[in-house]
């Protein structure tokens, strides 16, 4: 994708002209999520607090000022969708972003943003870990030409034998990508 060039032209950039790290950050953007996962730490936390949007866009400039090299953000939360105005002013503040998301949610038209949505194996491990129904319409919500979307699984002792269908179950999707995550037995 586009989007990993331009991040590896900013580090060469960095390395060659010597603009200093980080370059990337990472942003809790809501701890509320429309979903109950089994295996979710950030639900485990129990945050019970989140700042309005001007004071997290103040927070988020003045690390962009003390930090310039800082090219790309992570969105997480939660359910990060669910501030969409706080994502869509936020990445104006960087090149390069990353919404990690469940899919329930439709996925805006960013230009400057990949999705990287969780899928846990083939709908049937899906749907027991996030619910019945959903595996229907993440599908539908990430498999568009008009997105930039990976898929994320992470592996597990219930889900691991699955890969090889849930291959089958993507390949003819728009999906541009797989990461793998393992959790140890």
């Amino acid at each position: 994708m586009v989007s990993y060039l331009g991040v590896g032209f900013y580090m060469l950039k960095s390395i060659l002209f010597g603009v200093k790290f980080p370059i990337g950050i990472s942003v809790d953007a809501t701890y509320k999520c429309n979903l109950k996962c089994k295996h979710c730490y950030f639900l485990k936390q129990r945050y019970t607090h989140e700042l309005q949007t001007e004071d997290m866009l103040k927070n988020l400039e003045e690390i962009k000022k003390r930090y310039p090299s800082i090219i790309h953000a992570s969105w997480v939360g939660g359910e990060p969708l669910l501030r969409k105005n706080l994502l869509e002013q936020g990445m104006k503040l960087f090149p390069f972003n990353m919404v990690v998301t469940n899919g329930t949610i439709e996925l805006p038209n960013w230009k400057n943003c990949v999705f990287n949505v969780s899928i846990d194996g083939t709908k049937k491990y899906y749907e027991q870990i996030r619910g019945k129904g959903l595996y229907d319409i993440v599908k539908k919500n990430i498999n568009r030409s008009n997105v930039k979307v990976n898929i994320s699984c992470v592996l597990n002792k219930k889900n691991y034998l699955s890969i090889e269908d849930m291959l089958k179950e993507w390949r003819e999707t728009k999906v541009g990508g797989l990461p793998l995550i393992f959790i140890p037995p």
